[in-house]
């Protein structure tokens, strides 16, 4: 595949004339009307290391399934309880230095286990700094200490307060080291019944933060309203962002109707945020998951270089989200997007050979 532009950037180029990447599937895990003998009951991280092999987190069953390059099931490790190698609240799965697995569970902290054995090392504690409230995962790991995210739980007595999230370097005794990034949380709505049970709503077509870790040790952040990723070192060092104009997708009329009480959130977005989600390769390109228009099957993912360059595009399903892009490979989830996601989604994990 190949693809020619004339100096001046993307900004002259049609989406259409965007290079097309190429996702072929390779195998799925967790269709058990497909025949799967693995079903997840959720998907709480998502992690593949040098070897290929792919370790998906599993909160409801307290475990980590390890498959192998070609999917098969080839061992589990873990499960609910409170001694070493057990698990609470899974919440995210990732790879380190070496191979070395890495699960933390937001109530016991960050659980260590062998690259090849998958045998528990050792445990560390994460300590809640005040200034930045509660963690609530862990993106990336360094050799200083893992990439924290942070931020304050919304309650009744702090409704008007100023909510961000945070992400930030913290060392292995568990305190915090430095703030990379700091964004708004995203647009959520406390509603207070006259018994004063609250409960939570996002906000229609509302704005939020995303943060990724890259491969090569660098912090990707950015707030959806617009594609204007920042890229920070794990110094706190600025090392540029990576940016690209976008037309705003419009909110329909049904899509506004099927909002359930409208007049409850005041105003709602009359266009659609610039992107869902992001992720980064191992190439430090940036694959951006648009919105859909209107009940639109696909969904379309542009990649982006450092250069603010459009590499290329590609459609998938609008319920997958890719997690990891590794060594020519693409690996995604199916999942409903938050327990507030009443679509009835088969908890699924997708692996696709990448044609660039």
């Amino acid at each position: 595949m190949a693809a020619c532009q004339r100096d001046g950037g993307d900004a002259s180029r049609s989406e259409e004339s965007y290079p097309q990447i190429v996702l072929s599937e390779i195998f799925r895990i967790g269709d058990e009307a497909a025949g799967d003998t693995v079903v997840f009951g959720g998907i709480d991280g998502l992690a593949v290391n040098a070897a290929g092999q792919l370790f998906v987190g599993d909160a409801s069953s307290m475990d980590i399934s390890v498959f192998s390059a070609g999917g098969v099931l080839i061992g589990k490790f873990g499960s609910r309880g409170v001694a070493p190698g057990e698990f609470r609240d899974i919440s995210n799965v990732l790879v380190g230095r070496n191979d070395s697995i890495y699960v933390f569970d937001t109530r016991q902290g960050l659980s260590v286990f062998a690259p090849e054995t998958w045998l528990f090392q050792r445990r560390f504690k994460i300590v809640r700094n005040d200034s930045v409230g509660n963690i609530s995962n862990v993106i990336g790991i360094t050799d200083m200490g893992p990439i924290t995210l942070h931020s304050f739980s919304i309650r009744v007595n702090n409704l008007d307060a100023d909510r961000f999230r945070v992400a930030a370097l913290t060392s292995w005794a568990g305190t915090m080291v430095r703030i990379l990034a700091r964004l708004p949380d995203l647009e959520l709505l406390l509603f207070v019944s006259p018994e004063q049970t609250p409960a939570l709503r996002f906000v229609p077509f509302g704005r939020r933060p995303t943060f990724s870790f890259s491969p090569s040790g660098k912090l990707y952040s950015g707030w959806n309203e617009t594609i204007d990723i920042a890229i920070t070192s794990v110094d706190g060092e600025a090392l540029g962002a990576v940016q690209k104009n976008h037309v705003p997708i419009p909110v329909t009329t049904t899509e506004f109707d099927a909002i359930i009480n409208p007049s409850a959130f005041g105003s709602i977005h009359e266009v659609k945020p610039a992107y869902k989600t992001f992720i980064v390769d191992d190439k430090d390109q940036v694959w951006v998951k648009g919105e859909s228009q209107g009940e639109m099957p696909t969904a379309e993912w542009l990649i982006l270089d450092a250069a603010e360059k459009v590499v290329g595009r590609t459609e998938l399903p609008t319920d997958l989200t890719l997690e990891v892009v590794r060594s020519g490979r693409a690996y995604g989830s199916i999942e409903a997007e938050s327990v507030f996601d009443p679509r009835p989604v088969v908890p699924t994990v997708v692996a696709y050979s990448v044609n660039m």
